[in-house]
């Protein structure tokens, strides 16, 4: 009789529970290593976020929710920035540019220049670990654009709390917090180009454009790639071999937006101030956007007394002012230098277009011409010469913000005097702005007498062989591009003619900078004295 038959009844039961007990664990063990579902892990990805066009208000959130999504998303491993931007608003820009950083502190951000990386396209361009572009792109022009607020008139319906309430700024300051935003850029780029870089923070902060190749011999980038060498290097970072491409743009229904800079609708000033009101910083490059030089077409804001009869003047103490050239200037700019001559018992008038300036100038003492915008005729040119041959005064100003230089040389080559094209800057010594000249080398004269520093805003230098005053031999011509001194004030003292390369000196609150206003008083004196 077998082991089994002579089991107990009892012991029978038991075996036979702890049989039924391994088969159902064996069973179950099968189902979960044999027949359950399985679950394959997830492909990873890289992300392709494409950045085109100006970076504003409405692009800037398109940009950040791109981002967000994907630092959030696990699948997306790695992140290639496709760029083909001229910039934009400062804080649009910046906003961008710590997103970035967020994004690139938890995953590989590579980026790809296909067209425009330049100004702010290029600030953003940076906050990855490595930016590729091709040979022919733009790349650079670190710097920045800042829109003055318009100058208002006070109105007694709408009353501020303060003087800088409408505005914001004191003009004065505009130039050192223009300085400011630059000096962050400059920091970032710096910062995060490190030893790569080749150029140095003077050369950088010019705003030059370069080709990608440039941009890769200068450091501005780590090599010239297309968008798919991006994507393979931004894989390599992460550590994935296997891998799709997802475009980003689309899983978040943000398709990029058109109008890159070809066909960028900004043409002036106005198209910028309609993005973001003044004042308003600006990342962005903008070589189509249209010079523009102030057309007055009649002074504002004084009478002209051109009705009057010069002889009114006691002793014929009057200086006349063109206005008959389309002359870029308002009359509420002369104010100081107006109140000056009147302290001095003189008067001032206009000469319009189709009066006789012969006749005006036989009534007069002095001559001032301020950035004429039209050419003067022969005639007119024969009038002024023998007004100075004798014993008249001739004061010349060009601003060149504000009009070409030919039209005031017509007059001026008559008198051995000539305008230089562009305006004078100086990269390591200026006040506030690389275009604000500071002058502290003077030759004696009774122009420059008193004066040990002038301030001058983007001004123009003056050929002649009667130089009275001069910029440090590191000052730049926007023309020549060649560093040495200029000269933006000339004073023929024997022949009674003064030539300035700057008109916002004039003004306030510019006049009460360093010397000014002690110029603007000789200017004064100048003009109505008879002789020296």
């Amino acid at each position: 009789m077998s082991y089994f038959k002579r089991m107990s009844t009892e012991a029978r039961l038991a075996l036979a529970a702890t049989i039924i007990v391994i088969i159902v664990v064996a069973s179950l063990v099968s189902y979960w290593y044999v027949l359950r579902p399985v679950t394959l892990p997830l492909r990873a990805n890289v992300g392709l976020i494409e950045i085109y066009g100006e970076i504003y208000e409405e692009a800037r959130d398109r940009i950040i929710k791109m981002v967000d999504y994907a630092l959030r998303n696990e699948t997306i491993k790695a992140v290639v920035l496709r760029i083909d931007s001229p910039g934009g608003s400062v804080d649009a820009v910046e906003e961008v540019y710590l997103s970035l950083l967020r994004l690139r502190a938890q995953k590989p951000v590579v980026a790809s220049i296909v067209g425009y990386g330049v100004s702010g396209g290029y600030y953003i361009a940076i906050a990855s670990n490595l930016t590729y572009t091709t040979p022919g792109s733009l790349v650079g022009n670190v710097g920045v654009i800042w829109g003055l607020p318009y100058r208002l008139f006070p109105s007694e319906r709408y009353v501020e709390t303060g003087p800088y309430k409408v505005t914001g700024l004191s003009e004065k300051e505009f130039a050192f917090k223009l300085q400011m935003v630059l000096e962050s850029f400059l920091d970032a780029v710096m910062a995060e180009r490190g030893e790569r870089l080749r150029l140095n923070r003077t050369e950088l902060s010019k705003g030059l454009v370069y080709l990608g190749m440039e941009a890769a011999q200068n450091g501005l980038v780590d090599g010239i790639g297309s968008t798919l060498e991006a994507i393979e290097k931004s894989a390599e970072l992460a550590g994935i071999k296997e891998y799709d491409v997802v475009r980003v743009n689309e899983m978040v229904n943000a398709p990029p937006l058109t109008g890159a800079l070809n066909a960028s609708s900004i043409r002036t000033e106005e198209d910028l101030d309609l993005l973001q009101p003044p004042p308003a910083f600006h990342y962005i490059y903008l070589p189509t956007m249209s010079p523009k030089h102030a057309k007055t077409n009649g002074v504002r804001g004084l009478s002209t007394n051109s009705s009057r009869n010069a002889s009114s003047a006691d002793d014929g103490k009057v200086i006349l002012i063109d206005n008959s050239h389309e002359n870029a200037f308002y009359g509420e700019e002369l104010t100081i230098l107006l109140s000056e001559v009147a302290s001095r018992n003189y008067t001032a008038r206009y000469f319009e277009a189709g009066e006789d300036l012969e006749e005006k100038l036989n009534q007069t003492r002095s001559f001032v011409v301020l950035s004429p915008q039209v050419r003067f005729s022969g005639n007119e040119i024969d009038s002024v010469r023998k007004f100075v041959e004798n014993g008249g005064r001739l004061l010349m100003i060009l601003d060149p913000t504000r009009a070409l230089s030919d039209p005031i040389n017509s007059l001026a080559v008559e008198f051995r005097v000539v305008f230089g094209n562009g305006f004078l800057y100086n990269l390591e010594e200026y006040y506030g702005n690389y275009r604000n000249l500071i002058i502290s080398d003077f030759k004696e004269s009774n122009i420059t007498m008193g004066l040990k520093t002038l301030v001058l805003y983007t001004a123009s230098h003056i050929y002649s062989n009667n130089q009275v005053a001069f910029t440090s031999d590191k000052t730049f011509s926007s023309e020549g591009e060649l560093a040495k001194k200029f000269s933006p004030i000339t004073f023929l003292s024997e022949r009674g003619v003064l030539a300035i390369g700057d008109q916002t000196f004039l003004t306030e609150p510019y006049c009460y900078i360093e010397d000014n206003q002690k110029l603007v008083s000789n200017i004064a004196d100048f003009l109505t004295r008879t002789s020296g």
